[in-house]
């Protein structure tokens, strides 16, 4: 009897190997990537990808801007320039310059038969490549903050095209749904000159804390400082003589 279930052990355990396979040693499960890799077409290369980092970082910081500024509508040619740095509450900017961003209001537009805002931007990606990106924007003539219905972006060397500013719909868009609440009034202190500003506080991506100061003497979007996380938007210089930075087709008015 015992030599009967023996034999029935050993022929259990071969069928289970013969189906699944050994489970020992465990080895690491390379199939996926080997399967990856054969369906990537040959034709892709790595240097598009480094083009498309630039892009989503450039993105990423332009819409924050348009999200968590408010629009001033009242002085067309309005700009403000802003660097971005590594930084905290209680250091301020510190560290290497990561990339500029330059905002300009270009004034009311038609689009679609319905009043909108011009606005437009360029950045400046402090890469290895140092990428110069351009930035076209429709938005709806509405008060507060706001995505554009258009968005255009040329890159050096490209064709000016179309792209999204909206998120995956996977992903939550902490930007567009956050409620910063007013901590109190601060006297922001740059080398360029002093700003009174409304400090408020609110969540970012990933958790990150979003300290915001805006003032109504910084045209466009009103923002002198925007600490995000460990990083941080702060202007540079400011002014109310923009022309157009990207020549783009009119938008259709109906």
């Amino acid at each position: 009897m015992h030599r009967l279930v023996i034999i029935l052990t050993l022929l259990t355990a071969t069928a289970f190997a013969q189906m699944y396979g050994d489970p020992s040693p465990i080895r690491p499960d390379t199939t996926k990537q080997d399967t990856l890799q054969e369906n990537i077409p040959q034709e892709i290369v790595i240097e598009p990808a480094l083009a498309d980092e630039s892009l989503d970082w450039a993105k990423l910081w332009a819409r924050r801007l348009l999200l968590r500024g408010i629009l001033n509508t009242n002085i067309i040619g309005a700009w403000a320039e802003y660097q971005l740095t590594d930084w905290s509450l209680v250091r301020g900017s510190h560290g290497p310059i990561k990339l500029y961003l330059k905002i300009v209001y270009l004034g009311p537009i038609l689009f679609l038969g319905e009043d909108a805002e011009w606005v437009q931007a360029s950045v400046r990606v402090l890469d290895k490549m140092d990428k110069r990106l351009k930035f076209d924007f429709i938005l709806p003539s509405s008060e507060g903050s706001a995505l554009p219905v258009r968005a255009l972006v040329k890159q050096e060397g490209e064709e000016l095209r179309e792209i999204s500013f909206a998120l995956d719909t996977k992903h939550v868009d902490y930007d567009a749904l956050d409620n910063p609440r007013y901590v109190e009034e601060k006297i922001v202190e740059l080398s360029h000159g002093k700003y009174t500003c409304g400090h408020f506080r609110g969540s970012g991506d990933d958790g990150a804390r979003v300290e915001l100061f805006l003032s109504p003497d910084v045209s466009p979007y009103g923002v002198v400082v925007m600490g995000y996380g460990t990083q941080g938007l702060t202007l540079i210089h400011k002014d109310t003589d923009a022309t157009p930075l990207l020549d783009v087709p009119p938008p259709p008015s109906r």
